[in-house]
């Protein structure tokens, strides 16, 4: 049980740092509204492809 949890923290964490990566890379070009939405869309995307698929 607690292999899977510190697992799924690393994975969480992983993800948190692409999304704030990516919202410097989006705020950039499409200011920072869009960014952080363009974003967060991606966030829950990969998180959710996770949890059905690997979870």
């Amino acid at each position: 049980m607690a292999k899977s949890s510190s697992q799924g923290a690393l994975v969480g964490m992983f993800i948190n740092i692409i999304c704030a990566m990516a919202v410097v890379y989006f705020s950039d070009r499409l200011g920072w509204k869009k960014g952080l939405t363009h974003s967060l869309i991606g966030w829950f995307i990969v998180s959710l492809g996770y949890a059905v698929f690997l979870g």
